[in-house]
């Protein structure tokens, strides 16, 4: 009966042996895993701040070119605001003369 219990021990001791040296492999394949993930991440994360840069000088590059078409906007206003009271003068003078030749 010991001799038969010695042979279970050393079979449960061989099972155990076993059993470790496959948690220690997927501790291995995790850590590894773990490593590769960590690396993507910081990969991911260079990505996203590339993209956030240009997605930032794209809106820079919009906001001066809206910057831009407003003060051409603003200039032709002017112009034409100076046409328009050009004009109205012109108009009053040219009433004007014609009331004193009337008159």
């Amino acid at each position: 009966m010991t001799q038969e219990n010695n042979i279970n021990l050393i079979e449960v001791i061989r099972n155990n042996d076993l059993i470790n040296f496959k948690a220690n492999q997927a501790i291995k394949d995790l850590e590894a895993r773990m490593t590769r993930l960590e690396k993507a991440l910081e990969d991911l994360k260079k990505m996203m701040t590339a993209e956030h840069q240009k997605i930032y000088q794209a809106i820079e590059a919009l906001e001066a070119r809206q910057d831009k078409r407003f003060d051409q906007l603003q200039q032709e206003f002017i112009t034409s605001r100076r046409w328009m009271i050009g004009l109205m003068i012109t108009t009053i003078i040219g009433v004007a003369t014609i009331l004193v030749a009337v008159l």
